[in-house]
């Protein structure tokens, strides 16, 4: 299944990747590469949601995510803040676990996980106030 992903809005600052109840490593990295590819589509600073509310994570999902951080910088460098959504607290005791194991690589202190997608999207905009 895909994932959809999308501009927040007409500003271009904010994109939106959402994950379907069911879904496989490959449809994430379809949308990572998308998501780069609108990244670079833009000069100004924009962050990242990846809203999981309601989905399940693919058992191949923890190795690929290994693979992800070690990868070298990130590919588009106007991307500051990720932002994962999930109000699943098994999924966030497995992120707080693979941070202390595997650390954040590339994403270190860029990357927060968050309940809601309207957490999300105030956390970006204090973000954004804070640094302009």
């Amino acid at each position: 299944m895909s994932i959809d992903v999308r501009w927040a809005g007409a500003g271009q600052t904010v994109i939106i990747a959402s994950l379907p109840p069911a879904w496989e490593v490959e449809d994430f990295e379809h949308a990572r590469c998308r998501i780069i590819r609108m990244a670079l589509s833009v000069e100004h600073p924009i962050a990242v949601i990846l809203d999981g509310t309601g989905t399940r994570l693919p058992a191949s999902f923890i190795s690929y995510a290994t693979a992800l951080t070690r990868k070298g910088p990130r590919p588009a460098q106007n991307i500051g803040l990720y932002v994962i959504v999930t109000p699943n607290r098994l999924v966030q005791s497995m992120y707080h676990a693979f941070l202390r194991v595997q650390g954040a690589g590339v994403f270190a202190n860029r990357l927060t996980l968050v309940n809601t997608l309207e957490e999300a999207l105030a956390l970006i905009e204090t973000e954004h106030r804070q640094t302009t």
